[in-house]
């Protein structure tokens, strides 16, 4: 789901992205959209957490969304948050071509 941050006042689900800056319409449209999946370790892996963050800029590499958030609890791995990361990008987009570069 895509929600603005601080958009209501109850706790949201981990897996909701949190926008810090939502893109205009709620979409995003005409935009380059970047990736990016984590996995900050901690002193062992049982307490490693999976992230990711969300940037989408204009042609003119103006920033016109970002957002985070952290995937389902079943996802454990890096490659897990960046499939998850795709897909949530992907859900925020109106007939976008995505490409890896």
């Amino acid at each position: 789901a895509c929600v603005k941050a601080g958009s209501g006042s109850r706790a949201l689900p981990d897996h909701v992205l949190h926008w810090v800056q939502a893109p205009s319409g709620g979409l995003l449209q005409n935009v380059t959209v970047y990736i990016d999946g984590s996995l900050p370790d901690g002193p062992s892996a049982d307490i490693g957490r999976v992230g990711f963050g969300i940037y989408a800029c204009s042609s003119d590499g103006t920033c016109v969304a970002a957002g985070y958030a952290t995937p389902p609890p079943w996802i454990r791995t890096i490659q897990g948050a960046e499939g998850w990361a795709l897909l949530a990008a992907r859900m925020c987009s109106l007939f976008t071509v995505l490409s890896a570069s």
